[in-house]
């Protein structure tokens, strides 16, 4: 998989995650920021778990941090690598 498609899966669970009229939410690169309004730790916690269920992974908590969530594209990244070390792993 590569990131376009890691890219993709992600803003498509995300959008049914956080509801597709929800203009804030739609944002390609909103996910963790300062300006997000109502972006609390059990809707981190909602985001951590869809991850993990929607590619198989696992999310360490220190890998939960503004960089890493700071836009669609840094989190591809972390996904990206996570499942590159699980298929080496295996």
């Amino acid at each position: 998989m590569d990131l376009n498609d890691i890219r993709a899966r992600l803003e498509t669970f995300m959008h049914a995650l956080y509801g597709a009229d929800d203009s804030a939410h739609r944002s390609s690169e909103w996910i963790l920021s300062d300006r997000a309004e109502g972006f609390d730790s059990v809707v981190v916690l909602r985001l951590v778990l869809a991850i993990e269920r929607e590619f198989g992974i696992v999310i360490r908590d220190d890998e939960i941090n503004p960089e890493a969530f700071g836009g669609l594209h840094n989190l591809s990244r972390l996904i990206e690598r996570k499942l590159a070390f699980s298929s080496d792993s295996a």
